[in-house]
């Protein structure tokens, strides 16, 4: 503790107080750091590639179907926002927002029926209704980051992402919450006011981007944009049962949404259905059209499952879901083979060595002048990355460049990766600091299967696919190549019709 308290006072944050807690978590930390600092990282790069296989493409199949949005007969987009409106007002006890833009919300409406009145062409998200995690911009707002530390500057325009959806259509209604700073997979915890998870208020609604999940889940927007860059877009789509998408990194810009980790962020939607999902992304990243389609079968598709690293460790209910899923899969004409990729052993340890310098380095200035302004539980993270050292964090990344590589030629002999979103089942409310019955602690657990892609920038997706024995949600995992959004999407929407009706919203 002597190293980490001269290095605090270099760096000027505040120890006073602090060395029990830095101790302790040091001694939960220092473990897993080890299995860096003793793996063999081979040289080379591997950057995120598609790799040379042919894309998958079913031999039939048909239209995606109608987004949520969709207003046969010509209803109007202002009915739609008023009745959003009142929808997050009686809902208020969710906890999903942080703020309600309604002015703008009904000008926009306004305007968009104007043009449909003088008979102008629709944009592809025309009348959907949007909200975005609270440390994204929007235009004439100030970004809370779900912290009183925070305090952003007033945004004098509205993040890329925003305009590209707005543009299209899409009806800002509001700003949801999330975990401070986007720093923990809860979205609830002491000193917080906790997103409550709409499918069962017992159990969390998984973070950073809770308030998103929970926005699309009560049903009050169709499309809110989260970020990921450990799982937070997936994890709470799995715990409340909504559809998030983490497409490959650096497809969608994140100009205006505010960093966690670079070289880890990830920007995407949430939504009610896969339909919806592929429309927002294709929006999202400036493409001419969604170009997804319902496969009548899964005939020549071929699914890996990394079986040695998922399967350990998983709660009992989740090992159901994801052998239903593998059966469905092989059901519908794909067939099932195992993949090997050693390096997924380590990327909890490679997630810690890389996400915890790159948030220090980006919140710094918070622990130096607000520290006691931060939740607890996202401080001490911020103050446990000065437990990785630089050779560390350089150790980290070049088995990064390994996993990936390992991962790129998996995906050259399978079309996608399945597995289950999350290992546990969603955690009570009051077992947050509890441990799995693997032995791990759900704050770690609940990442396991998510941050693989973030690490190695593939698209990974999360389907509502089940509910545990209180009724919170169970979700699959479907990653692919990097670029083949297309892929992920088209099995998403296969499976979407075989799922458990109850785990959806």
């Amino acid at each position: 503790m002597e190293v980490m308290t001269e290095l605090a006072r270099r760096l000027g944050i505040p120890a006073t107080g602090r060395q029990d807690l830095w101790q302790e978590r040091a001694a939960q930390d220092e473990t897993t750091i080890e299995q860096v600092r003793a793996a063999r990282a081979a040289p080379g790069v591997a950057p995120c590639v598609r790799p040379g296989r042919d894309h998958w493409a079913p031999a039939r199949s048909a239209d995606a179907g109608a987004p949520s949005w969709s207003t046969p007969g010509g209803g109007k987009v202002a009915e739609r926002v008023e009745q959003a409106l009142a929808r997050i007002e009686q809902q208020h006890e969710l906890h999903a927002f942080t703020a309600v833009f309604a002015q703008r919300a009904r000008e926009q409406a306004a305007e968009l029926d104007r043009r449909t009145a003088r008979g102008e062409p629709r944009g592809p998200l025309h009348g959907a209704l949007l909200a975005v995690k609270d440390l994204v911009a929007v235009r004439g707002e100030r970004m809370s980051g779900g912290t009183d530390a925070f305090r952003a500057e007033v945004a004098t325009a509205d993040a890329e992402v925003v305009q590209r959806l707005t543009r299209a259509g899409a009806v800002l209604v509001g700003a949801t919450n999330l975990h401070p700073l986007a720093f923990g997979p809860f979205s609830a915890g002491p000193g917080l006011v906790d997103v409550v998870n709409p499918l069962c208020p017992s159990v969390v609604a998984g973070g950073s981007s809770g308030g998103s999940a929970a926005a699309v889940a009560s049903g009050a927007v169709d499309i809110a944009l989260g970020t990921d860059t450990a799982g937070s877009i997936r994890i709470p789509g799995a715990a409340c049962g909504v559809v998030g998408l983490k497409g490959t990194f650096g497809a969608a810009p994140t100009g205006g949404v505010y960093p966690l980790a670079s070289s880890l962020d990830h920007v995407g939607p949430l939504t009610g259905s896969v339909t919806d999902a592929a429309l927002a992304w294709s929006v999202m990243i400036g493409a001419p059209s969604a170009d997804v389609r319902r496969p009548e079968s899964l005939t020549g598709l071929i699914v890996g499952e990394p079986s040695a690293f998922v399967r350990r460790y998983l709660d009992p209910p989740v090992l159901t879901a994801l052998d239903r899923a593998l059966s469905c899969v092989a059901d519908l004409g794909a067939r099932v083979q195992t993949i090997e990729a050693p390096t997924l052993e380590l990327a909890p340890a490679l997630m810690l060595c890389t996400i915890g310098p790159e948030a220090l380095d980006v919140h710094l200035h918070l622990l130096r002048d607000r520290a006691d302004e931060l939740p607890d539980d996202v401080r001490l993270r911020l103050e446990a990355a000065m437990l990785v050292t630089g050779a560390d964090y350089a150790r980290a990344q070049r088995l990064r460049r390994q996993l990936t590589a390992e991962l790129n030629a998996a995906l050259g002999s399978v079309d996608v990766l399945l597995s289950p979103t999350l290992p546990i089942t969603p955690p009570s409310l009051d077992g947050l600091d509890g441990m799995t019955a693997g032995g791990w602690p759900a704050r770690s657990a609940m990442s396991r299967l998510t941050a693989p892609f973030n690490l190695t920038g593939q698209p990974a997706l999360t389907l509502p696919w089940g509910r545990d024995q209180v009724g919170g949600g169970i979700g699959i995992q479907l990653a692919g190549a990097c670029g083949d959004e297309r892929t992920v999407l088209s099995v998403a929407l296969a499976l979407e019709a075989e799922a458990d009706p109850s785990a959806r919203w």
